[in-house]
Parts: C-alpha cells; sequence; structure tokens
C-alpha cells in the first residue's frame, strides 16, 4: 500500500528519531542511515526535507508537539500532566531522549528545545505557590528540569514502575516547591 505525502513524512520522522538516538545523535547519523531505517531512497528523503538540519528541527518539532498533547488540554497543564509526560516518554523513548538529550547538544536545534523549556517553564509558574519574580521562575526551571531529568534517568534504568515512578518525580517536586518559599526568604549576600 502507498502512503500518502503526509503519512510518508510521519513514517521518516519517526524512523528518523530512532536511528538519531541509537546511533548516538545527529552528528553520527547520515542520511543515508534514516534513508534505510525509513525504507525509502535519499531522493524521498530531500522530496520531504531540505537538509539534515531540517530533518531533525522537524523530528525535534513532532516529538515536542506530541509531548504538548500528552501534557496538556486547551494548552493548560493536566492535573496528571507529569503521568502524561512519563506515559508518553515509556510509550514514545527515542522522541523524549532526542528532546532532552540529543537535541540541546545541537546548534540546529538549540533555540527551538529552549523555547520549549521555556514555554514548558511558564506553564508551571502558575503551580509553585506564590512565587514571583526570579524565585518563581527558578521554581518553575527547576521544577521542569528536575521532571525532565528524573523522566530520563527512568527510561536509562529500563522504565520501572511507572506509578512509583510517578510517585517519586511528584514528591521531588513537591520538595521543589515547598523549599523555594524558605529560599526567597534568605538574606542577601
Amino acid at each position: 500500500m502507498r502512503l500518502s505525502r503526509v503519512e510518508r513524512r510521519v513514517q521518516i520522522l519517526r524512523a528518523a528519531t530512532a536511528v538519531l538516538v541509537a546511533r548516538g545523535g545527529f552528528a553520527a547519523t547520515s542520511l543515508e542511515d534514516v534513508a534505510q531505517a525509513s525504507g525509502v531512497t535519499r531522493a524521498i528523503l530531500y522530496r520531504h526535507f531540505d537538509s539534515k538540519d531540517d530533518l531533525l528541527r522537524a523530528a525535534v518539532d513532532r516529538a515536542a508537539t506530541d509531548l504538548h498533547a500528552a501534557t496538556t488540554t486547551d494548552g493548560e497543564l493536566r492535573d496528571d500532566s507529569i503521568g502524561g509526560m512519563l506515559r508518553w516518554a515509556h510509550g514514545e523513548p527515542a522522541a523524549f531522549r532526542l528532546l532532552f538529550h540529543h537535541a540541546v547538544r545541537e546548534p540546529a536545534c538549540r533555540t527551538q528545545v529552549d523555547a520549549l523549556l521555556d514555554a514548558m517553564t511558564a506553564a508551571v509558574l502558575p503551580h509553585t505557590g506564590d512565587q514571583t519574580g526570579p524565585w518563581g521562575r527558578w521554581t518553575a526551571r527547576l521544577a521542569t528540569s528536575t521532571v525532565v531529568e528524573a523522566v530520563l534517568c527512568w527510561l536509562d534504568v529500563g522504565c520501572p514502575d511507572p506509578d512509583e515512578a510517578l510517585g517519586r518525580i511528584l514528591r521531588v517536586v513537591e520538595g521543589i516547591v515547598s523549599a523555594a518559599p524558605v529560599a526567597s526568604r534568605a538574606p542577601a549576600d
């Protein structure tokens, strides 16, 4: 069965994500690797993407869009957004690793990943209690970074008991949020 252009693009992006992560990143992955993993020729790749950088940015964008869908409703964080992130990462470990391990190191998409982390931090900020200003942003960014790293570690150790992992991550985030007001009252040096 012949795939539509949209279906073929999704197939290529999924294969590119898997091969980029399996080969250890962008520099170690050739377009030939992606073409082979996708079951298409390089000519087909170039019908969908102008360059290797364009392919990487599209793979990152697809992963970010899927993560957003897994953690939000109508653009707002869901009550189970961390659980949604954990479930999505479990189902799409290569996409999660692409976003938060590989893409952050690639100049071609560093701005894209920074914008994603900034948006995630902004979404978390209203949930950090009464923190405002730099300490509120610090709390939101620390909570966001901690959740991302916790999920990466969880993937790295083989995804043991997702419910237990979620409980542990939530307790750590609660600790960050509860510690933040103490930090804001600390005397300035």
